[in-house]
């Protein structure tokens, strides 16, 4: 298989967006334990869902970093390739950032669900709480009515 050029600004290209993506998600997954500050929501299965997909982030990173280092340091040392159709770069792009891109869908996956099945809330759903925008009196007012 024949490697040149094209494949080489991919893995530059791929390894530059790695670094970033490592970059912005340390500070992510520093904060990320502030996602339990709400009441009950240590007890929250999509909370502890949300966190365990924020923590491989950097990890992630560092690995499409080293894919793309060890493709760049391994095409170096094949003296007269030619180089590659522009078509596949696109290919040697998502080759290198694959990690970061599953960490990423797994983390919307996880967003998603949060969002659907809870409403977004990190604690867990109170059962005898009615549904949210619905009074508790009958005529449809709020307890600041009452007392005005």
């Amino acid at each position: 298989m024949t490697m040149g050029s094209s494949a080489t600004i991919a893995d530059v290209l791929g390894g530059v967006l790695a670094l970033a993506y490592t970059v912005i998600s340390v500070p992510c997954v520093v904060f990320s334990p502030m996602i339990f500050d709400a009441p009950g929501s240590s007890k929250n299965t999509l909370t502890r869902l949300l966190f365990v997909t924020v923590l491989p982030a950097p990890i992630c990173g560092c690995v499409s970093m080293f894919l793309a280092v060890s493709r760049i340091m391994f095409l170096q040392l094949i003296p007269g390739t030619s180089a590659a159709p522009p078509a596949s770069f696109g290919l040697e792009l998502l080759l290198v950032l694959t990690p970061v891109l599953v960490q990423l869908a797994a983390l919307a996956s996880a967003i998603v669900l949060l969002q659907v099945l809870q409403g977004g809330s990190f604690s867990v759903p109170d059962r005898q709480s009615k549904a949210p925008g619905s009074s508790t009196s009958v005529g449809g007012g709020n307890a600041l009515d009452d007392k005005a």
